[in-house]
């Protein structure tokens, strides 16, 4: 909106300039130039960068970036001003100009080196600072860092115990699995040699009686009793292959003769 120059300070020519903050949409925004960042930069560092680069002709030269010092109060540069006015040699009576050029230099390269002090032990501090920012920002990053490595290591141990325990149990399925199919088969077997030999002594009972159904088909019915008996062949025989049958057998003896003398056949009576 407008510019000011100041000239009536001595060694302090400046300007004062009024700007109207107008954004990219037209409306009146000041925050849009200072705040928040652009392009990952903050808007309000950009604006110093660019001032920078137009000041640097004149001798300028930007401060550092992200420096926390804080500007001297005017007053007390003006008193320290004033103090370095007051200890300019003052030119003592019959004193040549030279004589007097190279006191005076003299005490400008003291208070020249006074100030290079403290501006190298302000730069010191700077660093420092900056140092230990830098330093703290490397611990933290190395915390969370070891924080991160241990969860993981964490999650790492108890995903393999998990994995070990599971095959612990697939291991005991499988032995169990294993254990039941051999009892299984083994059961089987048992029935099936059981009916092998139930089978073998069918076939001999078929054939034992094959070999003696001819030899007593024409037998009688006495005959035939008295064969039954327990100490006769074919008792002995049937006893043999399965002690059961001879049970059988008397229960068989026992229902016939009770079945003949209920009919009371002849006794020459064929059958």
């Amino acid at each position: 909106m407008s510019i000011m120059c100041h000239d009536d300070e001595t060694g302090n020519t400046h300007c004062h300039a009024f700007i109207q903050p107008i954004d990219q949409k037209g409306h009146l925004n000041a925050s849009f130039f200072t705040d928040g960042k652009e392009n990952g930069r903050s808007r309000y560092s950009r604006l110093q960068d660019s001032y920078a680069e137009v000041m640097c002709s004149l001798g300028l030269q930007r401060g550092m970036k992200g420096s926390k010092a804080r500007h001297k109060d005017i007053k007390k540069f003006y008193t320290e001003l004033n103090q370095a006015i007051e200890n300019v040699p003052i030119p003592q009576k019959g004193e040549l100009a030279t004589d007097y050029y190279e006191r005076f230099q003299e005490q400008l390269e003291t208070l020249s080196a006074a100030y290079l002090k403290k501006g190298l032990e302000r730069e010191r501090a700077a660093d420092e600072w900056v140092t230990r920012k830098i330093n703290d920002y490397k611990k933290q990053i190395h915390l969370e860092h070891q924080n991160q490595k241990q969860l993981l290591e964490q999650n790492l141990r108890t995903l393999s115990l998990q994995v070990i325990e599971s095959r612990t149990h697939y291991q005991e399925a499988e032995h169990k699995i294993q254990e039941t199919s051999a009892m299984y088969q083994q059961l089987i077997d048992n029935k099936e040699q059981e009916l092998s030999a139930l089978t073998n002594q069918l076939q001999e009972i078929q054939d034992l009686i094959l070999n003696y159904e001819n030899e007593y088909r024409t037998m009688n019915v006495a005959d035939f009793l008295a064969l039954l008996k327990e100490d006769t062949p074919i008792y002995q025989s049937l006893a043999a292959i399965d002690p059961e049958s001879t049970q059988l057998l008397s229960t068989f003896q026992d229902r016939f003769q009770n079945h003949l003398q209920q009919a009371e056949p002849e006794p020459d009576q064929r059958f």
